[in-house]
């Protein structure tokens, strides 16, 4: 099964529905689409566990050959995109971590991305249904790791994007 999601107008983080799509169907394959043609932005998509991102522009023209090919268990990227991700996961498996800029946990992410839609810390809390201690926690190990100190920092664009690796 494929799943196409449009991250545009999307209220919780895009990590939820790929979590909660995942553990309803197991197996499930997921393709983004989505404006931004980020190369760091679209690499973090896959190693969130996207299968293919397809741009809105080019949705009419690609995305029923991206789905024949994301179902048939291959990759549907930009191929410049494919080798900024093999360049890093090459980098953690020969144990160069310091050249590959952030490490965070699933749960990191998740509320990165809410503190960049600008939701408070309570509003991120109950949304996540945590605590608002734990969201505070989580922030602090965000701000650690991106070198940042504020929120607003982690709103800049400037910012780097931050990776996971799964390896």
């Amino acid at each position: 099964m494929v799943f196409v999601i449009d991250r545009c107008g999307l209220e919780p983080p895009l990590s939820e529905y790929v979590k909660i799509l995942s553990c309803k169907c197991p197996g499930a394959k997921f393709i983004v689409l989505d404006n931004a043609n980020d190369k760091e932005e679209i690499v973090r998509l896959l190693i969130m566990g996207i299968h293919g991102y397809v741009p809105h522009e080019e949705a009419q023209k690609t995305l029923a050959r991206a789905v024949f090919s994301v179902a048939a268990d291959d990759l549907w990227v930009p191929p410049e995109v494919f080798q900024k991700l093999l360049t890093e996961v090459s980098s953690v498996r020969r144990g160069r971590v310091g050249q590959v800029q952030h490490f965070m946990t699933p749960r990191e992410h998740e509320i990165l991305e809410l503190v960049r839609r600008r939701l408070s810390n309570r509003e991120i809390a109950d949304l996540l249904q945590i605590r608002v201690s734990t969201v505070k926690f989580h922030l602090s190990n965000i701000l650690s790791k991106l070198n940042a100190s504020s929120r607003r920092e982690l709103t800049a664009t400037s910012l780097p994007k931050a990776r996971k690796f799964i390896l």
